[in-house]
């Protein structure tokens, strides 16, 4: 009974130690997405996440297709289904509000809980989160590269080409989803 009551006692004080070992590395990426703001006024570089939205009004969707579980590298996943407001392109939490949600999942990696794959759309190269915003932002906070995920690739009409001073180009090239802007046209100012 002794014994039972010290192990009960141990387990308590790691998993406190786990959640602020979780609270602190939260706080750590949240003030980096106050810096990354700061620095994006500074550089006139926007630190937005990618609207899916935005790209779909860019090259609309032609064709959907289930891939399947796949091993993702964090760096191209750089947009949002839904979520854009709450992450910036690093996947920092913007807000405080998502804190718990957050400790929550990094609690869970420091015990080495297994977490379900993230849901992903592929569009060209660039991946958009369907599901897995916080799960994302703690493995790439612990340093992980890649995740798994279940992706649907998204297949667009052919680029729409631009007239410009002596050559033609893509709308993807004015506006690539690799330098963290889309269309300007995008109602919903994924731009600011």
């Amino acid at each position: 009974m002794f014994t039972s009551v010290m192990d009960a006692q141990g387990n308590g004080v790691r998993e406190l130690f786990l959640f602020d070992m979780a609270r602190q590395k939260f706080d750590a990426v949240h003030t980096m997405s106050w810096l990354c703001r700061l620095w994006s006024l500074i550089t006139f570089r926007s630190a937005n996440i990618l609207e899916l939205k935005c790209a779909e009004m860019a090259e609309p969707i032609t064709n959907r297709r289930y891939e399947g579980l796949r091993t993702v590298r964090i760096a191209d996943i750089r947009g949002s289904e839904n979520r854009s407001r709450d992450f910036d392109i690093h996947f920092h939490p913007i807000s405080r509000r998502s804190r718990e949600r957050w400790m929550g999942i990094a609690t869970a990696v420091l015990q080495d809980k297994g977490l379900p794959p993230v849901e992903l759309i592929k569009l060209n190269d660039t991946y958009f989160v369907r599901d897995g915003h916080h799960r994302i932002s703690v493995a790439k906070a612990f340093g992980q590269e890649e995740i798994e995920a279940i992706v649907t690739s998204w297949e667009s009409e052919p680029v729409k080409t631009v007239m410009t001073s002596k050559k033609k180009q893509s709308f993807f090239s004015l506006f690539s989803l690799t330098k963290n802007t889309c269309s300007p046209y995008c109602a919903s100012g994924c731009n600011s």
